[in-house]
Parts: structure tokens; C-alpha cells; sequence
């Protein structure tokens, strides 16, 4: 039976996207039964900067590791009392930005969440959030192996 993991960031366009997908590819690859979605913590996904349904970064990192984009089509989504619910596994993206949001809006989860140190654009640069963000994913996945 598959267990469902969870990747949430804040706007659901870079990080956890990017995990989700790296994450999903590498469970196939190794027939561990895990399958990932991911999430905005949130609710406000609209003007926001955000240039369609998925930062060009992600396409182009997950191109270049010849890694399929599945979720490339459609746009960032909020997570739902449903998808906390439905997660065997729940992972934010950066402790110091995301506990607090978890924190605020969503106490009945908080203290199933687990925490990667990846941070956003304005706080790492992509050529430093995205080995970081490989790293700590192939981490879990070895834990999860």
C-alpha cells in the first residue's frame, strides 16, 4: 500500500515542488512504496509574484537530472484539512520560516510536521537551496529505504 508523503513551502512554485517531484522519481526508481504531493501553507496564492504554474527553475533543474515534470501543467495549490489528513508524512520546507505559519494556522498538525533547512529565493540563492534541497530528499529517502 502506498503511503502518502507531503512537501509544503509557501507558495507551493519552488521547493515543494521540486521535492515532490525529485522525491516521487527516486521512490519509483527504487520501488518504495511512498508517493508525494505538495502544497502552499498559503491560503493567498494569488498576487504574489509568481509567474505561472511553476518556477522555471524547477523545469530546468528537473530537466537537467532527467527527471520527468509531472505536476509541470497545473498551478500551486493551498493545503487543505484533507491533505494533512491523507499524509503519512508531512515535510515544510524551512523550519525558521514555516514553524511559524504552522504554528499560527494550522495547530491541530503542528507537531506532525517535519522540517527540511532549505530556504526560500530571497533567502538562498538557487545554485545553494537546490543541492541542499537534493541532499536532505535523498537523506529521506535512505531513512525511508
Amino acid at each position: 500500500m502506498m503511503k502518502n508523503v507531503l512537501f509544503l513551502c509557501t507558495g507551493n512554485y519552488y521547493r515543494s515542488r521540486l521535492a515532490h517531484e525529485y522525491f516521487n522519481y527516486w521512490c519509483a526508481k527504487l520501488a518504495l512504496p511512498y508517493q508525494a504531493d505538495s502544497r502552499a501553507l498559503s491560503q493567498a496564492l494569488e498576487g504574489n509574484g509568481n509567474k505561472g504554474n511553476l518556477a522555471a527553475e524547477v523545469v530546468q533543474i528537473l530537466t537537467g537530472l532527467e527527471i520527468p515534470c509531472h505536476s509541470q501543467h497545473r498551478p500551486p495549490l493551498s493545503v487543505t484539512a484533507d491533505d494533512f489528513a491523507n499524509a503519512e508524512l508531512i515535510i515544510a520546507m524551512d523550519k525558521d520560516e514555516h514553524l511559524p505559519m504552522v504554528s499560527q494556522d494550522y495547530i491541530p498538525v503542528k507537531d506532525k510536521v517535519n522540517y527540511l533547512n532549505v530556504g526560500d529565493v530571497h533567502v538562498e540563492p538557487v545554485y545553494v537551496a537546490v543541492p541542499k534541497l537534493i541532499k536532505q530528499v535523498d537523506h529521506l529517502i535512505s531513512t525511508l529505504a
